[in-house]
């Protein structure tokens, strides 16, 4: 189903509602694009990248670097609702494309 289909097919509020599920996921592309990661990762890659990091730091005696990470040293950006007045701006642009 594409973009265009919302509000016809498919209501503002359940794509909202699966693009949350998406935002949440970091196998998909959305939530790398929402965290501004370079790429999706899946759960399974992050747990053997971490005992990949673990066996060769026991290896090398704690010499070695770990593989790197999307979301660097920063962390995971958390996915924040917008406040009252952005929501108010954004049905007001919505309302105007319906009626353009």
């Amino acid at each position: 189903m594409g973009l265009a289909e919302i509000g016809d097919r498919m209501g503002w509020g359940e794509a909202w509602r699966l693009t949350l599920v998406l935002a949440r996921d970091p196998s998909s592309q959305v939530a790398a694009a929402v965290a501004g990661w370079p790429h999706p990762v899946t759960r399974e890659w992050a747990v053997i990248a971490d005992l990949f990091d673990l066996q060769h730091k026991v290896a090398s005696q704690n010499k070695s670097k770990p593989l790197p990470r999307p979301w660097g040293k920063a962390g995971r950006k958390k996915l924040t609702m917008a406040s009252p007045e952005r929501w108010a701006q954004i049905r007001a642009e919505l309302a105007e494309q319906e009626t353009g």
